[in-house]
């Protein structure tokens, strides 16, 4: 969201667009909202916070950070040790009985100013008979094809033919009744293990790219990333002192770890 120095019509714009769209999905049971708002609710008579409220009640959404025992900041300034909560996740209300556990993450290798918020939600989930298998992206389909040769691909259909064939399929699946429970309950039990199947085929024919790591990183920035996680454990670990030496120390090695990341990124450019 826009932040504090833009003109308040900016946020009210935004909120007004995001509106729109959850208008448009109305046929959707829950409506998920997570990022930065820039607002702090605990500012009660800021014009942000009277229009994130009105918005929330227009959409019939529940702000999950309000009395979260885990979410202590989301935001800190280190150079004046300020601390906020301006990350939230807004949810349907008919999804708070099935908030698990929110909280904010206080990592030492997060060189944002802002903290991550984690949200875990408990939902019931029904596979319909009819839907077919999610598939892949047409750039990540030519992506595996693009690393397999004509012989690759020869042994795959060999492999998954050999797997497939020592799958027992139950004559209930075979039957054209979708409206049968048995046949429903035979299709499902047997999905898993088709794509198992294709799965363990591809992992011993196709040939994956193994991802680079960047150069330098190793030598230039990995022991600062120590570092800074050490000390954040500490500072954790002490109560998440706001000054004082310990505070201080974190500070630094932060700085430091942030410095040799982006040198690392920037000659990795070049």
């Amino acid at each position: 969201m826009p932040c504090d120095g833009v003109n308040a019509s900016a946020f009210i714009d935004v909120l007004d667009e995001v509106k729109m769209l959850i208008s448009m999905h109305s046929e959707c049971d829950y409506v998920v909202l997570g990022g930065d708002f820039n607002t702090d609710f605990t500012r009660t008579n800021s014009q942000r916070v009277i229009s994130l409220g009105l918005f929330m009640h227009e959409c019939n959404l529940k702000n999950c950070s309000l009395n979260a025992p885990h979410v202590d900041f989301t935001y800190v300034n280190d150079a004046t040790g300020a601390r906020s909560v301006i990350d939230h996740f807004l949810i349907s209300e008919n999804l708070i009985p099935n908030v698990v556990h929110f909280s904010s993450l206080h990592d030492g290798d997060n060189l944002s100013d802002h903290c991550p918020i984690k949200l875990q939600l408990s939902l019931p989930m029904m596979r319909l008979h009819n839907d077919p298998s999610p598939q892949p992206s047409e750039s990540r389909k030519k992506e595996v094809l693009a690393e397999a040769t004509e012989d690759n691909i020869r042994n795959y259909k060999s492999t998954l033919r050999q797997l497939l064939s020592l799958i027992p399929v139950p004559y209930a699946a075979l039957q054209d009744d979708r409206d049968s429970q048995a046949h429903r309950q035979a299709v499902h039990e047997n999905h898993d293990i088709i794509v198992n199947a294709c799965i363990r085929a591809a992992e011993a024919t196709i040939p994956h790219t193994k991802r680079r790591g960047r150069a330098g990183w190793k030598r230039h920035a990995e022991p600062q990333k120590k570092n800074a996680i050490l000390w954040n454990r500490i500072w954790k670990e002490s109560g998440s002192p706001n000054t004082g030496i310990i505070h201080n120390i974190r500070k630094k090695t932060r700085a430091e770890y942030r410095r040799a990341s982006q040198w690392v990124n920037f000659y990795r450019i070049f």
